[in-house]
């Protein structure tokens, strides 16, 4: 999964991306529809929604099916602090939790669906089932609710970025004889930011801040060959984070707009240049948007439309990568935020921030899941404001059919 760091790019972007989460027990039979918000419905039994999304792509044509993820990672917030939760998607459940901590954030699944990771502060921890969380490395920038890491595609490993470093940690079995964290090397100075397995696993992009004489700092853009252990960098420009990789076009980036708010996305090609796959908008004084992340199953992109302040409603698009029509999606949720993207499969969770957080505070709120494209969300498990329990940051496990 692209790492998504903080960066300082509008109210609204903040707000979606929870740069800003115990247990209800919930009925077990299948609850009745979500009649507050439209467009929604709960999720009491494991079934695909009716007919596949609206395809964005002619070419692809209609999405393949998949099964509704069995369970979500999530972060609970309550009077006691916060705590890793898996939720059970069918029995709209809490079926286990981690102890009560402070600055618990960013959970998330392996490819295969086998390992879960989390941050509790500048640390990344492993969860594991019936035991204490085993430790992964400190020393991980702040906040918490920045993931900082991406996994291996073959999930045997998490790639940290640290303050100065690059590290890759082997996940099968921690602590084990012969398994050892190896720094990813990086020229001299720079310090990384950002970072992308591709799709094969051989090759490690990672983004850096080199020492200049000027105000602003070059970027680099570090592609690492795993195979051999060696690295070549590059100056680039025009770009501040990596969002995905695209069969046809390579390598993605986000960068600003030559002119006024917003960012616009392109492949990060030889020259180190982004050249945009998408035209510019109509109008001038169009709202800036804000890539989200990619979906490489659908060939989408998802942007939020940025606002003059973080309590106006969440315009959410998704986009073919070239010229097609980009369409609103989700609108029936203008409180949306944490919506997690993933590299792999077509499911996606998100929040409905509760009432009264519609301003981008920190509580959190209920969970919903839904197929990328489609309108037809679905809840997964309700906040309970009155007990001051919310959740943030839910990530769906990876199923079969999307790996």
């Amino acid at each position: 999964m692209v790492i998504r760091m903080r960066v300082l790019l509008g109210p609204v972007l903040a707000f979606i991306l929870g740069l800003a989460p115990s247990v209800g027990c919930t009925r077990q039979s299948e609850a009745a529809p979500d009649a507050g918000v439209p467009g929604a419905r709960a999720l009491g039994d494991a079934s695909v929604p009716e007919g596949p999304p609206p395809p964005l792509d002619a070419a692809r044509g209609d999405a393949p099916r998949e099964p509704v993820p069995t369970e979500v990672a999530a972060i609970e917030r309550g009077e006691e602090g916060s705590r890793l939760v898996v939720i059970d998607v069918q029995a709209q459940r809490v079926r286990r939790a981690g102890p009560w901590e402070p600055d618990l954030g960013s959970p998330g699944w392996s490819p295969d669906g086998a390992h879960l990771v989390y941050r509790r502060g500048s640390e990344l921890l492993q969860a594991l089932d019936g035991q204490p969380a085993h430790g992964l490395v400190k020393g991980i920038p702040m906040p918490a609710d920045a993931p900082a890491y991406v996994f291996h595609p073959d999930s045997t490993e998490v790639t940290v970025v640290l303050q100065a470093t690059v590290e890759r940690i082997p996940l099968e079995r921690p602590g084990a004889v012969g398994m050892r964290p190896g720094k990813v090397p990086l020229p001299s100075g720079c310090l990384p930011f950002d970072a992308l397995w591709r799709p094969d696993g051989r090759t490690l992009d990672v983004l850096c801040n080199a020492a200049s004489g000027s105000e602003s700092p070059q970027v680099k853009h570090v592609r690492f060959d795993a195979r051999v252990g060696k690295m070549v960098s590059r100056q680039v420009r025009g770009v501040h984070r990596l969002v995905g990789w695209d069969r046809e076009h390579g390598l993605l980036a986000a960068g600003p707009v030559e002119t006024g708010a917003g960012e616009r996305i392109g492949a990060l090609g030889d020259a180190g240049m982004l050249r945009p796959l998408r035209p510019p908008p109509d109008e001038a004084e169009a709202p800036g948007e804000y890539i989200q992340g990619y979906l490489p199953s659908r060939r989408w992109f998802a942007s939020v439309q940025s606002g003059e302040d973080s309590s106006d409603p969440v315009v959410l698009s998704l986009s073919p990568l070239g010229s097609g029509a980009a369409r609103r999606w989700l609108t029936g949720f203008p409180r949306l935020a944490d919506l997690s993207l993933r590299a792999f499969g077509g499911w996606v969770a998100f929040i409905d921030h509760a009432p009264g957080f519609a301003s981008g505070g920190e509580a959190g709120g209920d969970v919903y899941l839904v197929l990328a494209g489609s309108e037809d969300a679905r809840l997964v498990l309700r906040s309970r404001p009155e007990a001051g329990v919310f959740y943030r940051s839910p990530t769906p496990r990876p199923s079969p059919a999307a790996r």
